[in-house]
């Protein structure tokens, strides 16, 4: 059992071992990361993140200062999913200026985000996160898994783990429990958590 907590921890924490840091712009809100809510979002200020590396899926929007008349109004971008990949990288995320409705507009059709890491720019893929009707409270985490099963370009495809059959009525072994556990954590895992990981239990 102290052999299986271990590899537990040795695969579900795989950013101990490796991962990326991500630097936001001013007025950038990231809402979730890989399909589920960042919760910080709502208590910190906190203008970085720590990513796995591979495959990241974002789910942002920019709230930007647009002067009408006299006066500054805050307004939101429509959220935007980004999807790109990073092996220990340093990156920032930042937009081009935008201080009229008319910028803001142009950036929401464009989606045109400034993805770097220390001296070139990063490939990613962007869309709109459709949403429709009133959008306070919204649902982030149930939108983005209707929309990772779309066809999207930045939609992140979640592989299906594959458990034991158990017939109704039949009981489930610690056996096989701990295979279950231990083929989630196991696909869920970096490259270099994988290959830590057959390393320790040759």
């Amino acid at each position: 059992m102290k052999k299986l907590a271990l590899l537990v921890t040795l695969i579900s924490a795989p950013h101990v071992m490796a991962d990326n840091q991500l630097i936001l712009g001013e007025g950038i809100k990231v809402h979730a990361i890989n399909g589920s809510e960042n919760v910080s979002s709502f208590y910190s200020n906190d203008r970085s993140l720590n990513l796995p590396d591979g495959n990241n899926q974002l789910l942002v929007s920019y709230t930007a200062e647009i002067k009408n008349g006299s006066d500054y109004e805050l307004e939101q971008s429509h959220p935007s999913v980004l999807l790109f990949s990073s092996e220990k990288q340093t990156l920032t995320l930042k937009t081009p200026e935008i201080k009229t409705a008319r910028q803001l507009e142009l950036f929401n059709r464009e989606l045109n985000w400034k993805l770097k890491n220390d001296k070139n720019p990063i490939q990613f893929k962007a869309e709109l996160l459709p949403l429709k009707g009133f959008r306070l409270g919204i649902d982030f985490e149930r939108e983005l898994a209707d929309f990772n099963r779309s066809n999207s370009n930045a939609s992140q495809q979640v592989s299906v783990i594959e458990t034991p059959s158990v017939v109704k009525g039949d009981k489930v072994t610690d056996e096989q429990m701990k295979l279950i556990l231990l083929k989630s954590l196991y696909q869920q895992a970096s490259s270099e958590t994988k290959e830590a990981f057959k390393n320790f239990i040759q």
